[in-house]
């Protein structure tokens, strides 16, 4: 009697999971920046292209993360770290218009409390602050699918 073998399926890991809607994360913040760049877009075009524009900035940044992550088949180039940095431009221009106010919520309250300074944020703080969380979001999906295997 021959018993075939199948293989089993692997389900996806919890870390491919959050490595999926880190991604949609960034799909959004790239379309929040589309949307105010050409507002005139109907959002769904402007939705499907900033999923191309993620998907192709993934492709170009696998090679860098694996190569941090000590994985085989990455490659330090100097394209990834530059696609890297695109990418978080775009996140943070999708959110930039946000981070200023993240100094009236609780947190910034909290904060300025805490650290004896006002509660008010400046454009170069609020700069800094939306590209130190686009590159986080940029690399966010990199990072998670990589640890997952």
């Amino acid at each position: 009697m021959n018993t075939v073998v199948q293989p089993q399926r692997r389900a996806l890991s919890w870390s491919k999971i959050a490595a999926i809607a880190a991604w949609i994360g960034g799909v959004f913040t790239t379309w929040l920046f589309i949307a105010t760049a050409a507002p005139d877009m109907p959002w769904y075009i402007g939705l499907l292209a900033a999923g191309f524009i993620q998907w192709m900035l993934t492709i170009a940044e696998k090679p860098l993360w694996r190569v941090m992550l000590r994985r085989k088949g990455g490659k330090f180039v100097i394209l990834g770290i530059i696609m890297t940095c695109i990418d978080g431009v775009l996140n943070a221009a999708g959110i930039y218009p946000y981070v200023g106010r993240l100094a009236q919520t609780n947190v910034g309250t909290m904060l300025s409390e805490v650290l004896g300074v006002s509660q008010t944020m400046g454009t170069r703080s609020a700069f800094l602050l939306a590209f130190a969380i686009g590159l986080v979001i940029a690399g966010l999906p990199e990072y998670l699918w990589e640890v997952g295997d």
